[in-house]
């Protein structure tokens, strides 16, 4: 696939912060985790920038043998292979050979899927359909780990971060910390309360671009933030937060 230049028109649509097969370990990985057997229902931003619902139903041999966008099947389907050393992570491989995955979050009721396509969903097991969300959905005090990929799509670390989203006049701002140091910014971008979409920019730990879906509980959300001017994958990180 042509590696692209990530640039703003591109980012329509993670703070909180979602991912694929490769090796290696961390202790900030999360654990205790429930299977990827089911239903899962949620959000997918596309890689033509689309916003879609999506439904997908892992079964006990780790593949799919459903995925519909809009409700409608899409015709692909995927290979699912734990990614070795990790808890919660999962390597995903179309039927057309796209790699991709999945990273679930410790009580395994939610996830993020990301390709190398681009594609961008954020579910929930057994969810089935969207609530509709407010301007102030985000704001709390979240948790969880954030995953760093290679232009190959293999994993080069991952670690623990959170932050406090606070609702002001002028919009939502984040705070908080990871590995790297401070994190700052906010999400005052396109909003989709549609489907759960908030988008802003990063200050620190680098300046970014972000994006952030919430899951129909509005209780986990995934997330992506790209160097300014960076490529993707290799210049963004993957986020999976729970709500405290």
């Amino acid at each position: 696939m042509k590696r692209k230049t990530l640039v703003l028109a591109g980012m329509i649509m993670v703070l909180l912060a979602l991912l694929l097969g490769a090796c290696g370990s961390d202790s900030s990985t999360p654990i205790a985790i429930n299977p990827l057997k089911g239903t899962w229902y949620g959000t997918l931003w596309d890689s033509n920038g689309v916003l879609r619902t999506i439904t997908v139903t892992v079964e006990n041999n780790n593949t799919t043998s459903s995925v519909l966008i809009d409700n409608v099947p899409s015709g692909d389907y995927y290979t699912i292979k734990k990614a070795a050393g990790y808890t919660g992570i999962y390597s995903a491989t179309e039927s057309a050979g796209t790699r991709g995955g999945f990273f679930l979050d410790t009580k395994g009721k939610h996830l993020v899927f990301v390709d190398a396509l681009f594609n961008f969903s954020v579910m929930q097991k057994g969810a089935t359909g969207l609530p509709g969300f407010s301007s102030t959905d985000p704001a709390g005090s979240w948790s969880g780990y954030e995953v760093a990929l290679d232009s190959f799509f293999d994993i080069t670390e991952t670690f623990k971060s959170s932050a406090m989203v606070t609702y002001t006049s002028t919009g939502l701002d984040i705070s908080g910390s990871n590995k790297y140091g401070a994190i700052k910014g906010d999400l005052k971008g396109q909003q989709d309360l549609n489907f759960g979409l908030y988008s802003g920019t990063m200050t620190s730990p680098v300046p970014a671009k972000a994006v952030v879906i919430l899951t129909p509980d509005k209780a986990f959300a995934g997330g992506v933030d790209c160097k300014v001017g960076g490529l993707f994958p290799e210049d963004c990180t993957f986020s999976a937060w729970s709500k405290q």
